[in-house]
């Protein structure tokens, strides 16, 4: 916010802020027994403040962001649509019972491993704003930042649930092998069979239309099996002089 700031108070200069391909998520580690039984998953769902960490870190770059709701498909392209149901909003005495009728041992310890270089502030209120709120329920949700965490813990599967982002872009193929069982960018083994073949026809469908219709079944079903959590696009800026044309 402050870079925005200076920016702005330089003459002859345009400065423009705006969401990118960038999406910052959760994702669980399904080799981890806690996230078994999808009530588990869905009570970390909706005790995850979503929409805190979007109005008090991202609105203030990006007064137009929300909440992501789409793991393919941006709000700023066509075809977006949010595929969740509402089992992201936040509902502390819903995520409770959901506990409850589980019957985990509570609390549940969850290990939340980020790349933490002391850097990123942002980062570092992300997962405060996490702890501040599931530890309120059946939650003792653990800061496991490490500065090793992509070189060392996210491969090897030392972790409960990842806070990171994935680089996206227009094609809609490039998000495949994060979903595909035993592909490398599948770092939590999600495993979700009837996705399987809707994968495998969105890298051979060129049609644009195809592609979103594919992407939001897709999208569809990550959400009725809660394998991720989606949360923001990153918040973009661009400052140029005056002088250039053509930007």
């Amino acid at each position: 916010v402050d870079l925005i700031g200076q920016l702005e108070g330089i003459d002859g200069v345009t400065v423009e802020t705006g969401a990118q391909y960038i999406w910052e998520h959760f994702d669980f580690n399904f080799n981890s027994e806690i996230w078994s039984d999808i009530q588990v998953r869905e009570a970390f769902a909706k005790c995850l403040p979503r929409q805190q960490m979007v109005d008090s870190l991202i609105v203030p770059v990006d007064a137009n962001a929300q909440v992501l709701n789409n793991r393919w498909i941006q709000p700023f392209e066509d075809g977006y649509q949010d595929n969740s149901g509402g089992v992201s909003e936040l509902d502390l005495e819903a995520a409770q019972g959901l506990l409850d009728a589980s019957g985990i041992e509570q609390p549940v310890s969850v290990r939340l491993g980020w790349f933490d270089n002391g850097g990123n502030q942002r980062r570092t209120d992300q997962v405060a704003l996490t702890i501040e709120s599931c530890n309120q329920i059946g939650f003792d949700i653990q800061d496991s930042g490490s500065e090793t965490f992509f070189d060392v813990e996210l491969a090897a599967g030392d972790w409960d649930i990842a806070m990171f982002a994935w680089a996206g872009s227009p094609l809609k193929s490039g998000g495949v092998s994060t979903y595909q069982l035993g592909a490398g960018n599948n770092v939590g083994n999600i495993d979700i069979p009837e996705m399987e073949p809707l994968l495998t026809e969105l890298l051979v469908t060129p049609d644009p239309d195809a592609q979103i219709e594919l992407a939001n079944q897709i999208d569809t079903l990550l959400w009725e099996n809660l394998a991720t959590i989606p949360v923001f696009s990153f918040p973009g800026v661009v400052a140029y002089s005056d002088d250039v044309s053509n930007v």
